[in-house]
């Protein structure tokens, strides 16, 4: 059996003096789809926020609010999720996940210095998919990179590895992606 476990750590009583942390921690079972998901999800670009490339970046805390809006305008829109720019116009991640790449035979993603969450999931595909034959690069990444992708996936630990089917009128296949799925299913499975 799979489970999600958050673990939120706070700081007690505002003041100077107090630097004493509290913590909650919640956790629920969790159903993890073992297959690639067969429909392609759709991404757009949320235009209204842009994430900073500061020391706390790549720190998944409890300031949602960019993330909130972009999962939001993703719905109204009537895409599956919203790509998340930083504050250089380029790509940070989506309202949901880390975002990847395949161009050629390399897989992209955005690296750390670009303001991007530092993700349990994007760390293993980083240092498990070489050891299975796969050259990855983390690199800026610029919105007009993925018009020339052959393929787009997203990932995070709850959902793993999703594909994506269309962004900005581009559509993408999913041949490496099924293989990237495999590694994940014969690798956290």
């Amino acid at each position: 059996m799979s489970a999600r476990v958050r673990l939120t750590v706070f700081r007690g009583e505002v003041g100077q003096e107090d630097t004493a942390a509290n913590y909650i921690i919640q956790s629920w079972p969790l159903d993890r789809p073992a297959g690639l998901n067969e429909k392609g999800l759709i991404l757009g670009v949320f235009p209204l926020g842009r994430k900073s490339c500061d020391a706390f970046a790549n720190i998944k805390s409890n300031n949602y609010l960019l993330y909130s809006m972009a999962a939001q305008y993703a719905r109204r829109h009537g895409w599956d999720d919203c790509l998340v720019l930083n504050s250089l116009g380029r790509v940070a991640d989506s309202s949901i996940a880390n975002l990847f790449y395949v161009r050629g035979e390399t897989i992209y993603t955005p690296s750390l210095s670009e303001g991007c969450v530092a993700g349990v999931m994007r760390r293993w595909l980083i240092e498990s998919l070489p050891s299975a034959g796969f050259r990855v690069e983390e690199r800026p990444v610029a919105p007009e990179d993925l018009i020339l992708a052959e393929e787009v996936f997203i990932s995070n630990a709850i959902r793993g590895v999703r594909w994506v089917g269309s962004f900005g009128g581009m559509t993408y296949g999913n041949r490496m992606v099924k293989d990237i799925k495999k590694v994940e299913h014969e690798g956290i499975g």
